[in-house]
């Protein structure tokens, strides 16, 4: 008892907030400490009100006590009130506490209240897209939604090939090479939890096809980041390239000029190939006298063999590749060339023996001056000349000495 005789009532506490996950269960405790006859019993009653809602009786609570443990006899006692599967619809009510001894008059006491804060996680993220279809170097955008959480504290990432998205609090239009994301207001539900959309602008281009896009979401219900996947689909036209071998042993090896030289009676395949989203159409058409003939069509990749190649093959031959989102061609040209090896092999040899002959002819022609030439037959003739008068001489020398002869 109090110095005065009478029940009384001290020190009856409460926290002053929790926090629960939605569909989870909440537990408020109360603290309080009396003194009173033991013949006197004490409840406990719990009350409930919000904002424009008086106190409601909501329900009552056991307690345990410790006689005496407080100074001047006083009991401390604590009690609890348990609250199953918390709906987001009491969330932010304030629910007190009060201890009541009913004597005449009747002894109460209230706690400061406990406001009961229920968190709500948001529902795993939905990605769509603005457009119906991602078309290459079309300006698209997509969308992250976040739905059902509370409180509205959140934060959304993107990320492309692993890569971080800037986020930009401005609109403004991309290029091509830049990608940003913008964080719409957001929006508050029926029964009071909240909406919110976060929106990646870019233009894709053909690279992009099947990369992956991830937004991330972050909420303080959780230290763990929820995570959507989209995987890129772009639609883009095609691209179509060439291939060819003059071998069927040889391997495929890419057209890097628009000509291609061939011997009658080869080997020669074409093939072409086109990258595009979705797959294309190929033809091969032949231009002949000012009009296009289809020789082949197919899917994607169509080939053109011809094992024995005759002068009628020469011309021009285009790929035509197409799909809903363009049309690409590409062309080469074959020339039939006869004998253009064995022809080059007998110029590489009939070069070097013309030049050969020629300085032949020319040194011949040298020496035959210096023998024959106007000015040696003047030189023979002199010799000639000298020559018949040493053998006149001779003779006349002969003649004097068969006279010397005679004489003697």
């Amino acid at each position: 008892m109090s110095t005065s005789g009478h029940p009384e009532i001290r020190n009856v506490t409460q926290p002053r907030r929790v926090s629960v996950l939605r569909g989870k269960s909440a537990t408020l405790n109360c603290t309080f400490n009396y003194i009173a006859n033991e013949s006197d019993w004490v409840h406990i009653k719990w009350y409930i009100s919000s904002p424009g809602i008086a106190d409601v009786h909501y329900g009552t609570s056991k307690h345990t006590c410790i006689p005496d443990i407080a100074p001047g006899g006083f009991k401390h006692c604590a009690t609890s009130l348990k609250i199953e599967n918390v709906s987001f619809t009491i969330s932010d009510y304030n629910y007190t506490c009060v201890v009541v001894i009913p004597v005449y008059p009747p002894v109460e006491s209230r706690g400061p209240g406990t406001r009961l804060h229920v968190d709500v996680p948001p529902s795993p993220p939905a990605i769509s897209i603005t457009q119906e279809k991602l078309v290459a170097m079309n300006e698209s955008s997509l969308h992250c939604l976040a739905r059902g959480f509370y409180p509205q504290n959140i934060s959304i990432k993107w990320l492309h090939q692993d890569q971080t998205i800037s986020h930009n609090a401005q609109s403004s239009k991309a290029n091509d090479n830049t990608k940003y994301t913008i964080m719409l207001p957001p929006s508050r539900n029926s029964d009071g939890t909240f909406s919110i959309t976060s929106q990646m602008t870019f233009i894709p281009i053909s690279q992009d096809h099947g990369t992956i896009c991830t937004c991330q979401v972050l909420h303080t219900t959780s230290n763990e980041r929820i995570i959507k996947h989209i995987t890129l689909n772009v639609n883009y036209g095609p691209q179509p390239i060439i291939h060819y071998r003059t071998s069927d042993s040889d391997k495929l090896c890419p057209l890097l000029q628009c000509t291609i030289n061939v011997m009658p009676q080869s080997f020669l395949e074409l093939n072409c190939t086109a990258d595009s989203n979705p797959a294309p159409s190929v033809t091969w058409e032949k231009k002949s006298r000012g009009q296009r003939i289809q020789l082949y069509s197919g899917k994607s990749n169509l080939g053109y063999t011809k094992a024995s190649i005759d002068d009628s093959d020469s011309g021009e031959y285009i790929c035509r590749a197409f799909n809903d989102y363009g049309l690409k061609e590409h062309a080469v040209v074959i020339y039939i060339t006869s004998g253009w090896k064995s022809s080059f092999l007998l110029r590489s040899v009939s070069v070097p023996i013309f030049v050969v002959s020629v300085i032949l002819l020319l040194i011949w022609s040298s020496k035959w001056k210096d023998r024959y030439g106007p000015c040696n037959c003047r030189h023979s003739k002199r010799h000639e000349n000298q020559g018949s008068s040493v053998k006149s001489d001779r003779v006349e020398d002969a003649d004097a000495h068969e006279d010397k002869i005679t004489e003697f």
